[in-house]
């Protein structure tokens, strides 16, 4: 089953809250 462009922009948008999350900590920490 393949993903929808939906699903795929989601994915995205996930890894970049991720990666602005943990950028943050690092900044914190």
């Amino acid at each position: 089953m393949t993903k929808t462009k939906f699903q795929i922009y989601i994915d995205e948008d996930n890894e970049f809250r991720w990666r602005l999350i943990a950028a943050n900590h690092e900044i914190v920490a």
